[in-house]
């Protein structure tokens, strides 16, 4: 995704000031125009964004806390997924 972004981050721009032009038409707030509109440093920083989550390691499978019951029982927490084992 962040590869397409870049890749393509023209053609969002071309089509973000349509966008724009658009809403400016309609009287839509300032504000509102100025969330709404993308420049090359907001497309470099949605980009970064992912690259940055895409290093976070993974955790699930990820031990996080182990601890034995008896000699023969050895429990361990692991990370998983939310919502898994709910009905």
């Amino acid at each position: 995704m962040e590869r397409a972004i870049r890749a393509n981050a023209s053609a969002i721009l071309t089509a973000n000031a349509e966008d724009i032009a658009e809403v400016r038409a309609g009287g839509a707030s300032s504000a509102f125009i100025d969330r709404l509109t993308l420049t090359q440093a907001r497309i470099d920083a949605m980009a970064d964004g992912i690259a940055t989550v895409r290093e976070i390691p993974d955790p699930i499978g990820v031990v996080t806390e182990s601890w034995q019951r008896t000699e023969r029982h050895d429990h361990r927490a692991r990370a998983c997924a939310a919502g898994r084992g709910l009905p």
